[in-house]
């Protein structure tokens, strides 16, 4: 890596502007209301389990998710802790807001608006936090040109980070995680920020293991990355410090939950696939050429549902000449390949209900930045391929992320479901004022053409256009909390009551002799037959998604 900080020119853009483009994406992340699936309640049920009995053990509320760990007599989220962590705070506040204890949450439209209210208030802000920083990192590795906007466009809304920022799993907050010690790392280089921030870097990617525990991998190629660049023993030594404190929270929770700081979750995963865990590394194995295939070229790789992508390798050689950036390139190519290899490896290689390769949302920030560096004449070639992208990623939306096992989710599964209208994603703006459903899809289509482009003229604005970026930003918070705040601002210490209606509970193969939750006095609980039992593999329409 070439140690030398090259000359960095950021040209100036207004915080306004990028106020007002952090609303617009917030907009178009939260107004989608999804169903639920095991990998997100798994994660609400720790929160539930420390909310309302102060424990680790998520054994009242288990029934609900197979993605579950046993050990010691008891169950436990499968999952890295953060996000649940994340979430006790929040719920803590809309359960007394709201008087939760008098709400029956057993039931499954309860079950999406606490899972949709956690992931508007952690996931949609984050990711959205996330392509503003990959902007500004952009910006600064190519100035004055519109590349930085086209390219940031088309991570917002052309890579699997759209579907899983409407989802509340722990990837785009792993992304986040990932990318921003980076940048920090990054500005330290070029001496736009003191190397005290080091710490700062070093405790973001630490709390990035705790998220997704695959981001270990981002925690240690930073340190290579200061030690390379900066060159100074003591800023390693600040990052180090930076990830003791949640390496220590880690050890702590795994000691509480598995008697041992190293033993984690996944290794007592209680699910019939869940021992391929126990072997090799957390079930990674050598990579397996199949799986590359499967991760990259199949209908439901990384370049068939972001066709975008397929421009990288241009990206890189470009990047690549580009000799005051070389670190930077290191960084981009070394992060996706390892990431790559470590998920080729990996017994369980797409996720299972998923729409893509999602162990491989982290790198995607890294992956795409290398398309910046692109000529401005390759944009003949990037829009279409970005507008198709991003095409895919919508329709991925508003119809069902969660797919089960399509060997074409595309051909055999979306675009059906969208040739007949059967759309089971929620919107708020219908839930909230009856707002057509045909009508919101042409306002979120609107923003994200939009996005890039009122970014490109905020950059140009002078001060005299001050006045319409203000009037812009004040439109785009009402839209946001109109549109995508986690509570209705009309009536924000009510449960809607589109979500009290009667539906079944959500069972996902609950374990022999579990006892659902009581429900609380006054709380209404609605049995369940065969017919309405929870199963996602099965791929079984939910006949009461609230649209």
């Amino acid at each position: 890596m070439n140690g030398r900080a090259p000359r960095a020119t950021v040209p100036a853009l207004s915080w306004r502007v990028y106020a007002l483009l952090f609303f617009l994406l917030a907009t178009v992340y939260g107004i989608f209301v999804q169903d639920v699936g095991p990998n997100q309640l798994s994660r609400l049920n720790l929160t539930l389990a420390l909310a309302h009995e102060g424990r680790l053990e998520i054994d009242t509320y288990t029934g609900n998710s197979i993605d579950r760990a046993y050990y010691n007599g008891h169950y436990y989220s499968d999952k890295a802790p953060l996000l649940s962590f994340l979430a006790y705070p929040i719920y803590q506040a809309v359960r007394f807001l709201q008087g939760l204890d008098r709400v029956n949450l057993d039931t499954r439209l309860m079950l999406m608006y606490l899972v949709w209210v956690l992931n508007g208030a952690i996931n949609v802000p984050l990711s959205a936090l996330l392509v503003l920083t990959f902007l500004h990192v952009a910006r600064t590795l190519r100035p004055h040109s519109v590349m930085p906007w086209v390219v940031a466009a088309v991570l917002a809304f052309g890579t699997l980070l759209f579907p899983y920022a409407t989802l509340f799993f722990g990837h785009n907050v792993a992304a986040f995680l990932g990318f921003v010690p980076f940048a920090l790392a990054l500005y330290v280089h070029l001496g736009v920020l003191s190397e005290r921030w080091l710490f700062w870097a070093g405790f973001l990617a630490g709390l990035g293991v705790v998220a997704e525990y695959p981001n270990g991998v981002f925690a240690l190629a930073l340190v290579v990355y200061v030690a390379a660049v900066v060159r100074r023993p003591r800023a390693v030594l600040r990052v180090v410090a930076g990830g003791v404190g949640p390496a220590l929270a880690l050890a702590v929770y795994n000691s509480l939950a598995f008697d041992h700081p190293l033993r984690f979750s996944y290794m007592f995963h209680a699910a019939p696939w869940g021992a391929g865990h126990r072997e090799g590394l957390l079930g990674v194995g050598w990579p397996r050429p199949e799986n590359l295939v499967l991760l990259l070229f199949s209908p439901r790789g990384l370049f068939f549902l972001s066709p975008v992508l397929l421009l990288v390798p241009f990206g890189y050689w470009a990047m690549y000449r580009a000799r005051a950036w070389r670190s930077v390139f290191w960084m981009c190519l070394v992060l996706p390949l390892l990431l790559l290899f470590l998920n080729a490896g990996y017994f369980y290689t797409l996720g299972g209900s998923a729409p893509g390769p999602r162990f491989l949302v982290p790198v995607l920030p890294y992956l795409t930045l290398p398309l910046v560096f692109l000529p401005e004449r390759w944009l003949i070639v990037m829009v279409p391929l970005g507008g198709l992208s991003a095409l895919i990623q919508g329709i991925i939306v508003v119809t069902d992320p969660l797919v089960g096992r399509f060997a074409n989710p595309l051909v055999e599964y979306w675009l059906p479901m969208l040739a007949m209208g059967d759309l089971r994603t929620g919107v708020v703006l219908r839930q909230r004022y009856g707002v057509p459903f045909r009508l919101v899809l042409l306002l979120v289509a609107t923003c994200v053409l939009l996005w890039p482009l009122v970014g490109i003229w905020g950059s140009r604005a002078g001060r005299e256009s001050r006045w319409r970026v203000n009037v812009l930003l004040a439109g785009a918070v009402l839209l946001y909390l109109i549109a995508a705040f986690p509570l209705d601002v009309r009536a924000p210490r009510q449960v809607p009551a589109l979500y009290l209606r009667p539906s079944p509970p959500v069972r996902d193969d609950p374990p022999p002799g579990w006892t659902p939750p009581r429900p609380p006095t006054g709380g209404r609980s609605v049995p369940c037959d065969a017919g309405m039992v929870y199963q996602r593999c099965s791929n079984s329409a939910p006949t009461e998604m609230p649209t």
